[in-house]
């Protein structure tokens, strides 16, 4: 999820409480963001991974050189990481805007020779840090360095 970034580090009293973020459902209480599979549990702070710098200083499509437990599907992608996305968690002001977005998919387990993906919800996450405004194709968004998964706001659906 690559935002473009519309304010840097909001006053604590513009921060929001709550975010919205799509992810991959890979366990009970247990989930990975669809873009980069990062694990994330339910009722933990997780903060948000830095990321190596590759090719001559610059980010790229990191989801291809990623080692993550989980199989990658075939063709898979992801948006290239600028500075202002590194250490921070792409997520949604509202609800409906996390379900409508068209974000990738890339993570599942491995039968025979395709990869079944995990199925994908929405959860309702609390936040921490830094948090700076956004937008993601029209939605408005943040970045932020903390979330807490609180609760699922949607029934996984399998993608």
């Amino acid at each position: 999820m690559c935002d473009t970034l519309i304010q840097k580090d909001l006053p604590d009293k513009n921060k929001p409480k709550y975010v919205y973020k799509r992810v991959q459902k890979v366990g009970e209480g247990k989930y990975i963001s669809p873009v980069m599979g990062e694990l994330m549990k339910l009722d933990v702070w997780k903060k948000a991974p830095k990321r190596p710098k590759l090719e001559e200083n610059r980010y790229v499509d990191l989801v291809d050189v990623l080692k993550r437990p989980y199989s990658k599907a075939n063709y898979v992608s992801s948006s290239s990481y600028t500075s202002h996305h590194d250490g921070m968690w792409g997520s949604f002001k509202t609800k409906g805007d996390a379900v409508r977005a068209d974000l990738i998919n890339n993570f599942g387990k491995r039968e025979g020779s395709t990869v079944v993906r995990f199925p994908t919800l929405v959860v309702k996450c609390e936040v921490k840090g830094t948090v700076h405004a956004s937008q993601y194709h029209g939605y408005d968004t943040y970045l932020c360095e903390y979330l807490k998964i609180v609760e699922e706001v949607t029934t996984p659906k399998k993608v």
